[in-house]
């Protein structure tokens, strides 16, 4: 269902999240259904859990300003950018 939405270029984001270690294929086909349709895809992937098909790896974390009351900032780092 992924790789229809990204290949249809319909959306602008497709996010996925991955619960097992994705075969490197899969990953590939992804990549060309996103360039296909002009769609941005974005896997979560659990630490620990690789994938060697990824353009960019970031980690996230959450930063907490408690003068907000509804605080949504995240620091991001890019981990990997090919």
């Amino acid at each position: 269902m992924a790789e229809e939405a990204l290949r249809a270029g319909a959306l602008s984001c497709v996010l996925i999240e991955i619960t097992r270690s994705p075969a490197c294929a899969r990953g590939r086909r992804l990549q060309l259904a996103a360039k296909a349709g002009g769609t941005t895809g974005l896997r979560l992937i659990p630490v620990g859990m690789d994938s060697d098909a990824a353009e960019t790896r970031w980690r996230w974390r959450p930063v907490f300003d408690y003068e907000r009351e509804d605080s949504t900032l995240m620091r991001w780092k890019i981990t990997k950018n090919k």
